[in-house]
């Protein structure tokens, strides 16, 4: 999901993965990679008609998949997923993504994607109906 000012969406994608993962956090990481490219040509995009401020931000509420997209180092276990997704974390390098956790308790992209309590959806629908999609802002959770 990506906004404009932080709160105007302009994009949002929920479908399966075409590949086979072991773990939630190979899955998540996937998810992060596909997500870069469609962040990188949003940004390339506006930045033909305006100037664009970087870094765009990802939110992600698996810990493991942060930690992949920052870290170099890969071990036994992961460098299967780093060889062929490798491009969230050359942009992170870059400084032109910023990849965030978000609880996800916070999180609007639940609401589209996961079986949530009445009260989370309640809270969720509330801000994406009324456009203040504020779950990044500064009491977010950062790891």
């Amino acid at each position: 999901m990506g906004t404009i000012g932080g709160t105007a969406l302009i994009n949002w994608i929920s479908k399966g993965q075409n590949i086979v993962t072991v773990s939630s956090t190979e899955a998540e990481y996937v998810g992060l990679s596909d997500g870069s490219k469609e962040t990188t040509f949003t940004s390339n995009l506006l930045n033909e008609i305006d100037h664009v401020v970087l870094p765009s931000i990802i939110l992600e509420d698996n810990t493991g998949a942060i930690f992949l997209s920052r870290n170099k180092q890969v071990g036994a276990r992961t460098k299967h997923i780093d060889v062929r997704y490798h491009f969230i974390r050359e942009k992170v390098e870059d400084g032109n993504i910023l990849v965030q956790y978000v609880n996800t308790l916070k999180n609007p992209a639940d609401l589209l994607s996961k079986n949530v309590t009445q009260k989370i959806h309640d809270s969720h629908a509330h801000k994406m109906l009324n456009g203040t999609m504020d779950c990044w802002n500064e009491e977010s959770d950062k790891i």
